[in-house]
């Protein structure tokens, strides 16, 4: 006979045995995750703590050094007098000649379009007077300013006649309701007269108009630097800001925007043509009589071949920088050619 007892035994004691290996296995997984964790932990702390002491270092270091050769006396103090009185000048000069953030653009308000645009307010939208288009539009790339009231309530579009062309209209109030039709400052080709207040170097003016004071940069040119802190003097910058001062100091002239560079640099500064009262584009002038390179920002520009042309002609003629008794085309030994 078959003994089933010790059969059942044997099984028994079989499945005992793999319980009690997965139990094991189980227990080294977690255990080897915990030493894992636990040294990772530490590894982070510690990369944690030199680097937070690295960083007082790097900081302190100055002040450190400072303290050290100070307390050393001798030349060292005067040394370090003049070091600090130079930085410290370097910052300073650094803040005042850098052109504080102009103030937004005032806006010309039609006085006509006002009344017409006060009564489409009070309108349905089916039903509203269409608003005369007294004041150019804004163009594409330009941003329509706010109207120069406190507090902007609601937009209304109102259709003209049966077309499918509209222009928004800014109602505003601050008791009652009103409205005004924005003008645009320069769009494209149009001119709006300024009257230049200051130069800052050669490419860089300071101008009033329309009742607000910017300072604003030249379009396509690039004169040597005079103004800039962390740079010397370049070649024929001091020449290229007397042109620009005497030619356009208090003078009253006409400016105009690019619609394909946008309205204002990474300085806030307006970019913008300036045309002679005699309707000469003063920022080819620079470039035709030798006192700037010519300038592609990121892409072309409404006169970009003009310029270049401007350019490879003075160029030829070897005037102002372009002469090999100036600078050879080259603004300073560390600014090549544009």
């Amino acid at each position: 006979m078959v003994n089933f007892s010790n059969q059942n035994q044997f099984g028994n004691s079989r499945n005992g045995a793999y319980g009690c290996c997965l139990f094991g296995i189980i227990v080294a997984i977690f255990a080897a995750a915990w030493y894992v964790l636990k040294y990772a932990f530490r590894a982070f702390m510690w990369m944690l703590k030199y680097s937070a002491i690295g960083m007082y270092y790097a900081i302190a270091a100055p002040f450190l050094i400072f303290e050290y050769l100070w307390r050393r006396g001798g030349l060292w103090r005067p040394i370090l007098l003049v070091v600090a009185g130079s930085v410290f000048l370097l910052a300073l000069v650094s803040y005042i000649v850098s052109p504080p953030k102009p103030a937004r653009s005032p806006v010309v308000v039609s006085a006509t379009a006002t009344a017409h645009a006060t009564q489409a307010a009070t309108d349905t939208p089916s039903t509203a007077t269409p608003v005369a288009a007294t004041q150019p539009l804004v163009a594409p790339t330009e941003s329509i300013a706010t109207a120069a009231v406190k507090t902007v309530v609601v937009a209304t579009v109102v259709p003209i006649a049966d077309t499918a062309t509209a222009i928004p209209v800014m109602v505003a109030t601050e008791t009652t309701l009103s409205a005004a039709v924005v003008t645009p400052v320069a769009a494209g080709g149009d001119r709006v007269a300024a009257h230049i207040s200051a130069v800052v170097d050669g490419d860089t003016v300071k101008l009033s108009y329309l009742g607000t004071t910017e300072y604003i940069r030249m379009l396509g040119v690039d004169t040597p630097e005079t103004k800039d802190p962390r740079k010397p003097v370049q070649c024929f910058g001091a020449e290229a800001s007397r042109f620009t001062k005497e030619t356009l100091l208090n003078q009253d002239v006409t400016i105009s925007f690019d619609e394909t560079q946008g309205t204002r640099d990474k300085y806030n500064r307006l970019l913008l043509y300036i045309w002679l009262p005699d309707g000469t584009l003063f920022n080819k002038l620079l470039i035709s009589e030798g006192y700037a390179f010519e300038y592609t920002y990121n892409k072309p520009y409404l006169y970009q071949a003009e310029f270049k042309a401007a350019q490879a002609d003075a160029r030829i003629a070897a005037r102002g920088l372009w002469a090999p008794t100036s600078c050879n085309g080259v603004a300073s030994p560390v600014t090549p050619t544009p």
